[in-house]
């Protein structure tokens, strides 16, 4: 959030209960199947393109399998910078 009164930039994050990414992801047979692998690789260039798409521009600067979160609900998962 960016306050130009104050001259101040304050980060705000979501709280995301689940596991990193290289906890999750193993090499085949191991881990999730192409597909849910696919689908996890949208949600974090998803993320990424809206980072970018933002005035001024935010980068990340660190993706990693460590800084990628999944989020799980039972049988779904969703990816998360």
């Amino acid at each position: 959030c960016l306050d130009e009164r104050m001259g101040e930039i304050t980060l705000v994050m979501e709280y995301v209960e689940g596991k990193p990414l290289d906890a999750i992801v193993k090499p085949p047979p191991r881990g999730p199947d192409t597909l849910l692998r696919c689908k996890l690789a949208h949600d974090v260039t998803c993320a990424l393109r809206y980072l970018h798409e933002r005035k001024p521009v935010v980068v990340h600067g660190d993706i990693k399998g460590s800084n990628v979160l999944i989020e799980m609900r039972g049988d779904w998962m969703r990816a998360k910078l």
